[in-house]
């Protein structure tokens, strides 16, 4: 569509990330596009260095985040990707669930001034809003209204979660009123005290991050539907 505003930097993403930290230092608002391990791990550096801490009006965008690519391996399903790219400073990062999110998030990232990082998935296969919802960075959206549990969740995982969610419910009020009293407050406590010590661990393990599935840490590599299969069976005993 604008031929002369395209350009293909080839198997070369450091160098494009380079270039485009060049062109967004002459004024230019620039798009760097590819599969989700590429334009993050690889460029790491350059991103750092190079975009973040100049603050560049440069925008990351990632295809086929977490186990998108399913049995293609860990060189194509970026599930650390995340935790990476929080680390760096003034770096907004975007990771819709939906079309209705990405065309959301989209609209708002061009707005936006400085580095940006959208991590999309797999083009998802149904709709989960009825209506458009309000976006805002920062801000969650509720996508279904229930009673006993909440589902916190971003990018592809939500199609899952908004299955799970039709068995189980979700209410928000309830949610509230259980959060405010003082057996949740002691929980909530412990699990950010549980979290802390994780994240200490972490670090003395090269900060790899932890996936934990009602306090276990799942083994081996698996595809989305292979996650939804244990947690619905973890959720099966909860019952």
């Amino acid at each position: 569509m604008f031929p002369r505003q395209f350009y293909n930097a080839g198997v070369a993403e450091q160098n494009m990330m380079g270039i485009a930290a060049g062109m967004a230092l002459e004024g230019y608002h620039v798009f760097v596009y590819s599969i989700g391990n590429f334009p993050t791990f690889r460029c790491a550096e350059q991103i750092r260095n190079d975009v973040c801490h100049n603050n560049l009006n440069v925008k990351l965008i990632g295809v086929g985040g977490g186990f998108s690519y399913g049995n293609q391996g860990i060189s194509h399903n970026p599930t650390e990707d995340l935790a990476v790219m929080r680390t760096l400073p003034n770096l907004t990062i975007l990771c819709p669930g939906s079309k209705t999110e990405a065309e959301l998030v989209i609209k708002t990232m061009f707005e936006l001034s400085g580095p940006v990082y959208l991590r999309l998935s797999l083009a998802p296969k149904k709709s989960i809003y009825k209506t458009i919802p309000e976006y805002k960075i920062g801000k969650g959206l509720i996508v279904k209204d229930g009673k006993d549990l909440t589902i916190f969740c971003c990018g592809n995982i939500t199609q899952v979660a908004v299955e799970i969610a039709k068995e189980l419910g979700l209410d928000i009020e309830q949610y509230k009123q259980d959060y405010k009293s003082a057996k949740v407050k002691a929980l909530v406590a412990e699990e950010k005290q549980q979290f802390a010590n994780l994240g200490k661990q972490g670090m003395a393990r090269l900060g790899v991050p932890k996936f934990l599935i009602n306090g276990k840490e799942p083994q081996g590599r698996r595809t989305v539907e292979g996650w939804s299969a244990i947690i619905e069976a973890e959720l099966k005993k909860i019952k």
